[in-house]
């Protein structure tokens, strides 16, 4: 494979070449940004609004178990949205049961985001 008219769109000195080119790779259009951070669910790449757009086109594929969980559940509301405005014990409680059971949330996530143990959280999603 040769690889010198690549580096050379680079630079004509190969070691700096080099240097530019592994830097093009990792932001390529040099905005410091990094697409694959915005990936939802390991499918959709754009904002919030464009990922609430395509919801819809997924909705009839969240049953079908060859798609990834993380795939399944790309529209499903951040954990941030299901315990905001909570008040009192009852609807913290509420909205556990409700990011489990409805939405997919493992036990474990529900615990870092709450600052619960996770068994705690099994405690009140089985109770």
């Amino acid at each position: 494979m040769s690889v010198d008219w690549v580096l050379s769109q680079f630079s004509k000195k190969k070691s700096e070449a080099r240097k530019k080119y592994r830097e093009f790779v990792h932001d390529p259009l040099g905005l410091e940004y990094n697409p694959k951070q915005s990936i939802v669910g390991q499918l959709i790449l754009g904002g919030q609004s464009f990922v609430s757009r395509m919801t819809p086109y997924l909705m009839d594929k969240s049953e079908v178990k060859e798609i990834s969980r993380q795939q399944r559940l790309v529209g499903r509301p951040t954990l941030d949205e299901l315990f905001a405005d909570i008040a009192d014990k009852t609807q913290r409680n509420r909205a556990i049961e409700k990011a489990h059971l409805e939405h997919g949330y493992t036990l474990k996530e529900i615990a870092d985001h709450t600052g619960r143990h996770y068994s705690t959280i099994s405690r009140i999603v089985s109770g």
